[in-house]
């Protein structure tokens, strides 16, 4: 049986005016997802076990190996034993022996570093034509954190939405931010949803490796109710993608490409 998004547990509760009660709360639920490629085991993911097949094309798609869903021949999603079955099509450049190394590579005719050889051949620079009102950035994120009741209810997933001039179009949750990331990715992908001219809005910190998401996401501008890393912002600066965080009640922080708001 397919796992449930969420399950309730007894628990002990302490407060000190009315010291340990007993109660139930509930909890969200995790689970394994190993996504298998052309017969060949590639990756194991823990993950909130809802539109797993979004996440595994958005997986796939950030990690380069595939371009777009025409790629892939079949993809099968089994919920009760937590596996993903993708058969590609074609040959692909970045290959299961590359798959786990570490590189250190320059691209864009700039100094910045990547880390993974996939990273270097997926991140180019954005365009910069996209902008956004100060108005809309606040409501998005008002919006993101009242439509998840996963996330209000157990405390215990990000979400994460594509947004466009102050509406927010898909949302997804997950326990962990890449894979909410991954599973808007992959919706955009499958459903062929331009993302150029969207912002990406999230409840997490921004991470170098969340920032690089939205720049294979060609995504222009990265909203963020937390802060961003050092090096989020250094890839940020060199990659055209507007920084936006600690975005909370009616302010927010611009780390970079401040044009884009007006």
């Amino acid at each position: 049986m397919a796992k449930e998004i969420v399950t309730t547990r007894k628990i002990a509760r302490f407060d000190m005016n009315r010291g340990l009660t007993e109660l139930e709360d509930v909890v969200v639920s995790e689970q394994a997802l190993t996504i298998h490629v052309n017969g060949s085991e590639l990756v194991t993911l823990l993950c909130t076990p809802e539109h797993l097949g979004d996440l595994a094309i958005g997986y796939l798609a950030g990690e380069g190996f595939i371009k777009d869903p025409d790629d892939i021949m079949e993809l099968k999603v089994n919920q009760e034993t937590g596996e993903c079955m993708v058969l590609l099509k074609g040959s692909h450049s970045i290959t299961e022996r590359t798959y786990l190394k570490r590189y250190v590579t320059t691209g864009c005719g700039k100094g910045i570093s990547f880390y993974q050889l996939a990273d270097a051949r997926l991140s180019k620079e954005l365009p910069r034509d996209y902008r956004l009102q100060p108005a809309m950035i606040i409501d998005m994120m008002r919006t993101l954190l009242e439509n998840s009741n996963l996330h209000r209810d157990t405390g215990g997933v990000h979400t994460v939405a594509l947004g466009q001039n102050g509406r927010l179009l898909i949302q997804r949750d997950d326990i962990g931010r890449h894979n909410a990331v991954d599973k808007v990715f992959g919706y955009c992908l499958r459903n062929n949803v331009n993302t150029e001219d969207k912002a990406l809005v999230i409840s997490g910190r921004i991470s170098s490796e969340i920032a690089l998401k939205a720049v294979k996401m060609r995504i222009q501008i990265l909203i963020s109710k937390s802060a961003p890393t050092d090096m989020a912002i250094e890839f940020a600066e060199d990659l055209g993608l507007t920084l936006v965080g600690f975005t909370r009640g009616s302010r927010f922080n611009i780390y970079t490409h401040s044009y884009r708001i007006a």
